[in-house]
């Protein structure tokens, strides 16, 4: 049936669901002290040239399929992907038991991924599955915080160091957190603390 159909109208739906940057009001007396941070900053996810719901052809939607998300702020500076959901709304055909009539109707195939583009396995079903009427849908993609919440003299240094002293590590992804020479007073950084088996797991 593929081999009939010159083009095939796909949407492509996107959200964004990002981890929120939330700043605690500062205390009473430490106002001037603290840094006020953005909340909730302006967050764009595309793929290949697309940024919202689109309907294009076969030959498109398999290129698509195999480009990587991409999100970005409003300064245009590029956040990692940690996860998103990927549903695929296929067309199918149900029986009547009793009348053995055939009708049409619709089943759903959905995953989440923590990396982008996807893998091969679904990139090469998707292709080969594709007809008129179905729906690719990427949402809840979840983009990691640069910036990280945690203060690092304040906090990640404190607790770095205690998880060292129990034979653990604290990282900020890149390295170790006691190495990390300060910028500025109230630094923030990324940080995962713990075991050194589940922090080294954590930042692969």
């Amino acid at each position: 049936m593929l081999n009939r159909v010159k083009k095939i109208f796909i949407p492509i739906v996107f959200s964004l669901l990002t981890v929120p940057v939330l700043a605690q009001p500062p205390k009473k007396g430490n106002a001037k002290n603290i840094p006020a941070q953005k909340t909730k900053p302006k967050f764009k996810s595309t793929i290949d040239n697309y940024s919202d719901s689109a309907v294009i052809s076969a030959d498109a939607a398999r290129h698509l399929i195999a480009q990587p998300i991409i999100v970005t702020d409003e300064k245009n500076i590029t956040y990692k992907i940690t996860s998103y959901q990927l549903v695929y709304k296929r067309v199918a055909v149900t029986e009547d038991e009793a009348t053995g009539k055939a009708s049409p109707t619709t089943s759903m195939v959905s995953n989440q991924f923590t990396a982008t583009p996807l893998p091969d396995i679904w990139k090469n079903i998707i292709a080969e599955e594709l007809q008129p009427g179905e729906e690719i849908y990427l949402f809840d993609i979840v983009v990691k915080d640069a910036q990280g919440k945690l203060r690092l003299m304040y906090e990640c240094n404190a607790l770095a160091f205690v998880a060292e002293q129990a034979g653990g590590k604290g990282s900020d992804g890149n390295g170790r957190i006691l190495e990390i020479q300060p910028t500025s007073l109230h630094e923030r950084t990324p940080f995962y603390v713990g075991s050194a088996k589940m922090v080294d797991q954590a930042v692969k």
